[in-house]
């Protein structure tokens, strides 16, 4: 039987169970805080104006399998814009699969809806950038072109200080088809 998979924008930090502790971020502490920042159960940090006049974007979805309750999360995706390029880009954050249910084609589905579901929100954006240290295989075989890391390309040092990015993270973009 297919499964059907479904993006659900998350209202409360219970809507995170069972993603929160079995999909490994690295800073565990920072994805926990950013959660709660989304659903407004704690106040960000700082408010992010874009300079360029574009509006902020930060929006995350937890993936669910099927439309049967209890229902099952099986992963969590999200996109924002830093910084404000002139290029029409948005970054993919907060992307990742329950460790159990990897290498079964959850990535590449989820990963096509994120696509899709960008184009309905967002139709002005062009290209889809990722920062990574772990999974640079994983988007160049989604089509994903390899762009540097952060020193390569010149970005030493602009990464926030409150994200859990690190100069020698690869960046990779994927141009958006419409």
């Amino acid at each position: 039987m297919q499964k059907t998979l479904s993006l659900v924008e998350p209202v409360t930090l219970d809507n995170y169970s069972g993603i929160i502790a079995d999909i490994d971020f690295g800073d565990q502490q920072q994805f926990l805080i950013s959660c709660a920042q989304y659903v407004g159960e704690i106040k960000p940090r700082r408010k992010v104006i874009l300079a360029n006049g574009d509006p902020d974007v930060w929006e995350q979805r937890i993936v669910y399998e099927d439309n049967e309750y209890p229902l099952n999360p099986i992963g969590i995706t999200g996109w924002y814009k830093w910084p404000p390029f002139a290029e029409p880009r948005i970054w993919l954050g907060w992307f990742g699969v329950r460790s159990q249910l990897q290498r079964n084609g959850f990535g590449r589905a989820i990963l096509a809806m994120t696509i899709d579901e960008i184009n309905r929100v967002h139709p002005n954006i062009e290209w889809l950038y990722v920062f990574t240290d772990s999974a640079v295989e994983f988007y160049q075989k989604c089509g994903f072109e390899k762009r540097g890391t952060c020193v390569e390309l010149g970005m030493a040092g602009e990464v926030s200080p409150d994200s859990t990015f690190k100069d020698d993270d690869v960046i990779l973009r994927l141009q958006i088809q419409k």
